[in-house]
């Protein structure tokens, strides 16, 4: 315990410290502004709820950089919500106790407006400006509309609209992914006044009883939303994790904590410090330790943990704050860290986004850098732009001034300005069906090309989800029954494989992975972090009860010439993309499972990986700016890779294994690949088939099927 509080302490201490420095002629009267006129202990600022916020923060930069030890680091939004329910209640209820026995709506919504509005407005604009510069025109689309859900802050539900997958979130396709938090936040400040004002106003009539009628109303509307939660994880966990109504409880536990001062009063009293600073310290511990994978829950069980521990803390540390956590939380670095968390968690993304783009750091170097730089930039947001806003008492006369500006400034942003910035309306085409080859040189039309990149989430069609409960059910044929697992590039032959089910008379089920590729134990860098537990309740428990006859495989190259990827093993940890282990490690993973596939007599089916192009030069990209077809060709490499031979020679040892090779249907001119085939644009981008290409092998992938048996 004493090296975990050596180390915690020293890194808050010296992370920052010269950025502490340089800004520390602001310190005292930054401390002075958060500071109440009141001399009760709740009431009086407390500098280590700041310090809690440098927790969270940092945990969530670590989790979005893919720092393998904190793979659940997504807690931090976690104890954000809880901190968040506990203050503003706490400011809501003093309202409510003042003289005038009310809460002043004008000036709650006017300050937040004041607090949050300025650093996100300018976090979006730089953000849109940024990635208009540096993202194809195919790729603004949804950023967008992404832009124009988190200006006006419903970002969460438009994520839940477009099927986002948090867990297999690609930084460079959402570059306003961190706004969805921030959306449940303002929605909850809009809602959670009105709500608590009626309740106040309801409960009078208990006379001395109110507040206990308040408590347990809370109490009831969080049991409600955490088992709504849970209910709805069980189809489909993206919209489990970024509903408001879903969210609500941590909120709201939150709040309960803030209803109830008696709690720590009772805590005060009945321990001494030695015990609370005890628990303060194991509480701190256990929320560490969720935010790795130590233990395996699912997120909506974690955040249930996350936000119990994290409202004890609270309780505990107001309490007595005497001990070892207390001290470093309240130091001022660790302070003024969490004064700025606000823009560091906005500015952060944006800052992983452009390193992952222009480097090749690993993940841990990753964080450590976007940590640094997102936190200059706060650092500055803060000082020059959110506090002279924040205390300009001009602003405080003029609240309705405030909220209209407000208002007015969300709506133009995210309706007119950035639009206009990105210029995705252009591109936001219907799904028509174009001429197959329109204008000059085999170069489809402006429109055509944005139908393939459309067209590629089409093959969404019964609404499956990633990494869902049970097996999707694709088509329902005869008993026969077929699954196919994998990622995104199983979702792409998915439509090619539905119309051979039909055309044979079985049916198919998916069993999609969140960015995983299919040999268990194994995941990409950076993306699907809850690949080994998806992973093995598919292949330990989906598959087992549906028991398929025939099982497809297939997922992206992971050592294609132009896009080598770095692997981490469950057992190994990282392997890196040059190394020679990487192949013996892939061999083995792929081998093990093959095995236990076949042991209950089933057929697999391989899908060898597709020649990829280089990531920075994708197809759709380049078709949009070239001259001519041919100058978005590219080269992959002669004869089977490693990971080619590997499911080769599977095949060879067992007929009842099949390796299919689609690179001569892919690129019909070895080695050299043309983005354009049969009137068909290929790919999608660097690495996936258009659906309608892929629909266009149908015939040749059923003959491939027939000539070994499958159906037999």
């Amino acid at each position: 315990m004493l090296n975990l509080s050596r180390l915690l302490r020293l890194s808050c201490q010296y992370t920052v410290t010269p950025l502490f420095l340089l800004y520390g002629s602001f310190k005292g009267r930054s401390t002075q502004l958060y500071m109440s006129k009141s001399s009760t202990k709740l009431e009086r600022y407390r500098p280590y709820l700041d310090g809690m916020r440098t927790i969270a923060v940092y945990l969530v930069v670590a989790y979005h950089a893919g720092v393998a030890q904190i793979s659940s680091g997504f807690i931090g939004v976690d104890i954000f919500f809880v901190l968040s329910g506990y203050l503003v209640t706490g400011i809501l209820i003093r309202d409510l106790e003042s003289p005038e026995k009310r809460i002043v709506f004008g000036r709650f919504y006017s300050r937040r407006v004041r607090r949050l509005l300025p650093a996100a407005l300018m976090n979006l604009l730089i953000t849109a400006i940024v990635f208009g510069a540096i993202a194809t025109q195919l790729e603004l689309i949804d950023a967008g509309k992404s832009i124009r859900a988190a200006a006006l802050y419903f970002a969460n539900w438009h994520f839940i609209a477009q099927s986002a997958d948090y867990f297999a979130a690609d930084v460079l396709n959402n570059p306003v992914q961190q706004y969805w938090s921030l959306s449940v936040e303002e929605q909850y400040y809009f809602a959670w006044p009105i709500m608590l004002a009626g309740l106040w106003v309801f409960a009078g009539r208990f006379g001395v009883h109110h507040r206990h009628f308040i408590q347990f109303t809370i109490f009831i509307f969080a049991i409600t939303s955490y088992l709504l939660a849970q209910i709805l994880a069980s189809d489909d966990l993206s919209r489990a994790y970024y509903g408001t109504d879903t969210r609500a409880y941590q909120l709201l536990i939150g709040a309960l904590l803030s209803l109830s001062p008696g709690v720590i009063l009772r805590i005060r009293q009945t321990f001494s410090p030695t015990t609370i600073g005890a628990g303060s310290a194991g509480l701190t511990l256990a929320i560490l330790l969720l935010g790795t994978d130590f233990l395996d829950i699912n997120p909506i069980s974690r955040g249930l943990a996350v936000a119990l521990a994290t409202a004890s803390l609270i309780a505990l540390l107001e309490s007595s704050s005497d001990g070892w956590v207390g001290a470093m939380l309240s130091h001022p670095v660790c302070v003024y860290l969490g004064k700025i968390s606000y823009g560091t968690y906005l500015w952060h993304w944006l800052v992983v986004l452009l390193l992952v783009k222009y480097s090749d750091f690993a993940p841990t170097i990753l964080a450590a850098v976007a940590s640094i730089i997102a936190t200059v930039i706060a650092s500055f947001s803060y000082h020059f732009l959110e506090q002279p806003i924040r205390v300009l008492p001009l602003l405080d006369r003029h609240r309705a001034a405030v909220l209209i500006s407000g208002l007015g400034l969300s709506i133009l942003f995210g309706l007119g300005f950035s639009p206009w910035v990105l210029k995705w309306d252009v591109l936001d085409v219907v799904f028509a069906d174009g001429p197959r080859i329109a204008g000059e040189n085999g170069i489809p039309s402006d429109q055509k090309i944005s139908n393939a990149w459309f067209d590629f989430y089409r093959f969404n069609t019964n609404g499956c989800i990633v990494s869902g409960p049970v097996a999707c059910t694709i088509t329902e044929n005869g008993p026969k029954r077929a699954i196919i697992v994998g990622e995104s590039h199983a979702g792409m032959l998915t439509p090619m494989l539905a119309e051979i089910s039909n055309r044979h008379d079985f049916s198919l089920y998916a069993g999609y992975l969140s960015y995983c590729p299919w040999p268990s134990g194994m995941r990409y860098v950076n993306v699907g972090r809850r690949c080994f537990a998806d992973q093995n309740d598919l292949y330990s428990r989906i598959i087992p009860e549906l028991d398929p006859d025939i099982v497809f495989l297939a997922h992206r190259p992971v050592d294609d010439i132009n896009s080598q990827l770095d692997l981490i093993d469950k057992s190994r940890g990282k392997i890196d993309r040059k190394s020679q282990k990487k192949v013996k490690v892939l061999e083995h993973r792929v081998t093990e499972l093959v095995e236990v596939l076949r042991q209950e007599g089933r057929t697999v089916v391989i899908f060898e990986p597709i020649p990829v192009v280089d990531k920075k030069n994708d197809t759709l990209a380049c078709l949009q700016t070239a001259t001519s077809a041919d100058q978005c060709r590219f080269r992959t490499r002669v004869g089977a890779g490693p990971e080619e031979r590997i499911f080769r020679a599977l095949a060879a040892a067992d007929e009842n294994v099949i390796s299919v090779d689609l690179d001569a249907l892919v690129c019909p001119n070895l080695p050299i690949c043309a983005p354009v085939v049969n009137g068909l644009i290929v790919k999608r981008d660097d690495n996936h088939l258009t659906i309608k290409f892929a629909n266009s092998l149908t015939d040749d992938v059923e003959a491939i099927l027939l000539s070994n048996g499958v159906f037999d």
